[in-house]
């Protein structure tokens, strides 16, 4: 998710740079891999700072994103001289898949995959609940408003967007910079900077958010024992950041994109599919366990009570239909046998996912579920905690940062 995340904050900066310099920087995928490596270095270096600043930058990204919609709402309804009509916006169908045999409920189906990659990382704050104050509720809020506002704030966002497209033409071949055309058609480069300003800014603190979110899942699965070398993951530095373990999200989420060198789209599509599918499937293990446990569950200060039954239902369901939309292909062309196939328009998520559960589902048959336990205690005797001083050389690498969200 972080890797995807931040490829797409690069895709935006760099039409922006682009805009900017369009002498010096260009909007090839070698130009988007070089901006998304110093995104990704710049954010590796702001998570391995005290985690006071991180707290007052996640604060500041909420009111920035709430004001920046709202600024590019406005905007885009008072610039323009033109816009959409209600029954363009709300009515109109553009089947541009290809697909044209398979009936518009499946083009829809392929229409909902960016939107469910983009209503994500409000697991965010469950990552951070032990860095958290009265996390046994907060965590639970802070997922809920995280949807709540996501689904308000991208649904406003959305209609103001196609209201401004000037030509479905123009839009549709500016492809993967569609955004950038419309606001630059519709208002003018000036304008266009200034939003994409705005967006740039935000997704940066998207990405910064997101290497924070999973450094801290790293680090809590080290802690447990669950992930290989988790003795040098669970490492937590001077200033009680785990170091190790931010550096290595870094580093893998920069390598997964290494293909995007050959193919931006390809490789792109591959990050989202693969983080959408992970994800939701983690998602979807606890809450199958919560539906086995029935009344035997114990619950916390944050409870669904008897509506658990139904809402838990409704989740997994809806998991399965997305799921199986992320595998299925996304262009006619990248079915095997078609007549036009060819490679680039394959969708590789059933090969990656099937062969990241393959792996580590492996590796769990074989040699972890022999010697994996569960979590480890978070309270240790005082002894423990001494030998656990001694391996750090610092405070134990068992606390996690002190609570400041």
């Amino acid at each position: 998710m972080t890797a995807a995340i931040q490829y797409g904050s690069a895709t935006f900066t760099t039409a922006l740079l682009n805009l900017w310099f369009p002498s010096v920087v260009g909007t090839d995928t070698i130009t988007i891999f070089i901006v998304f490596t110093a995104i990704a270095v710049c954010q590796l270096g702001l998570n391995l700072l005290n985690v006071n600043l991180l707290s007052r930058l996640n604060t500041l990204s909420a009111w920035w994103h709430m004001a920046g919609v709202a600024l590019i709402v406005v905007i885009l309804m008072l610039v323009p001289t033109e816009h959409q009509s209600v029954a363009f916006v709300f009515g109109e169908v553009i089947n541009n898949s290809g697909f044209s045999d398979t009936g518009i409920w499946f083009v829809f189906g392929l229409g909902l995959l960016m939107a469910q990659y983009t209503v994500t990382g409000y697991d965010a704050s469950a990552h951070m609940s032990e860095e958290t104050r009265g996390a046994s509720r907060a965590t639970a809020l802070g997922m809920i408003w995280a949807v709540a506002a996501s689904v308000v704030f991208g649904f406003v966002l959305l209609v103001a967007v196609t209201f401004a497209v000037p030509d479905v033409q123009g839009t549709l071949d500016a492809a993967g910079m569609a955004v950038v055309y419309i606001w630059t058609e519709a208002t003018n480069e000036s304008w266009a900077e200034f939003m994409l300003v705005i967006v740039v800014i935000a997704q940066w603190f998207c990405g910064t958010a997101s290497v924070t979110s999973a450094s801290r899942m790293m680090f809590a699965f080290a802690r447990d024992r669950a992930v290989p070398g988790s003795r040098l993951w669970r490492r937590v530095g001077a200033n009680r950041v785990p170091v190790n373990a931010v550096i290595a999200i870094s580093v893998a989420s920069w390598a997964l994109m290494i293909p995007t060198l050959a193919n931006g789209v390809v490789g792109y599509a591959v990050g989202t599919s693969i983080a959408v599918i992970g994800l939701y499937i983690a998602f979807a293990l606890p809450i199958i366990l919560r539906i086995k446990a029935g009344d035997r569950f114990e619950p916390g200060a944050w409870s669904l009570g008897k509506h658990y039954k139904w809402v838990s239902t409704i989740a997994v369901v809806w998991i399965g239909v997305v799921c199986v939309l992320f595998l299925m292909p996304i262009s006619p062309n990248g079915i095997p046998g078609s007549e036009n196939f060819a490679w680039e328009s394959v969708n590789y998520a059933p090969l990656t996912v099937g062969g990241a559960l393959a792996l580590f589902g492996g590796w769990y048959f074989v040699s972890a579920r022999k010697w994996f336990t569960g979590p480890v205690r978070e309270a240790r005797p005082q002894d423990e905690f001494g030998g656990l001083q001694r391996e750090n050389g610092r405070p134990s690498l068992m606390q996690p940062p002190a609570r400041h969200f």
